[in-house]
């Protein structure tokens, strides 16, 4: 899948996480802490990468090797940036992440934040809370 396609993609998913979380009530002017995902199978190249990333200026959280459901290893970190939900700030967070990803032949996954509400903020579980 060519580059503009993936971007595309990722523009779509972007609008529709934004809108669900304003749409279940989370604070629409909040700061929120989004960990965008990056992962590949070798943990030398994730090693590598990471440090890639934090030389670009991007606060790199800690590896992790993950199992997946078929047994296969995966190492990845996330990539954490504290922003409102500025669509247009976000795709294009996205979009320099999604091209450092494929000049280092890395997977970019996507980002994920957490529900924000004025009455109960930080009593919802992470695991639930999570879009």
């Amino acid at each position: 899948m060519s580059f503009e396609r993936q971007f595309n993609y990722q523009q779509q998913e972007n609008k529709e996480i934004i809108a669900s979380l304003i749409d279940d009530g989370s604070d629409p002017d909040a700061i929120y802490v989004m960990e965008h995902h990056i992962s590949c199978h070798d943990k030398s190249q994730i090693d590598a990468i990471s440090q890639v990333y934090f030389k670009a200026g991007y606060e790199v959280q800690e590896i992790e090797e993950l199992m997946l459901d078929d047994g296969a290893k995966v190492y990845g970190f996330d990539i954490v940036i504290e922003q409102l939900l500025e669509l247009d700030r976000i795709n294009e967070d996205c979009r320099q992440l999604m091209q450092i990803s494929i000049e280092q032949d890395v997977q970019y996954d996507g980002w994920g934040t957490y529900f924000i509400g004025e009455a109960d903020e930080g009593d919802l579980d992470e695991e639930e809370a999570e879009f």
